[in-house]
């Protein structure tokens, strides 16, 4: 889904689209060891959703924890959404 999307809206740059896993994943990941016990995020500025959905899938079996995913461009948020 984000490769689908990435080529119509530019989510991240072209130059990182053969290493998403490594570039993109595993960096967003490894915030959740800066403050392992935290159970509120917001991810400012989400654009293609790193690390916010990332994130929101490490928390998603912590009671409480949420993330908020805050994106000012239209074209990102609906992929947010999506």
């Amino acid at each position: 889904v984000f490769q689908k999307w990435n080529r119509r809206i530019n989510l991240a740059a072209q130059s990182t689209q053969g290493d998403v896993w490594r570039r993109h994943i595993l960096d967003s990941a490894q915030l959740a060891r800066i403050k392992p016990d935290a159970k509120r995020w917001v991810d400012l500025g989400s654009g293609g959703g790193f690390p916010g959905l990332v994130l929101a899938f490490l928390l998603a079996e912590r009671d409480g924890a949420s993330i908020d995913l805050v994106e000012s461009n239209r074209k990102k948020a609906s992929f947010l959404q999506a």
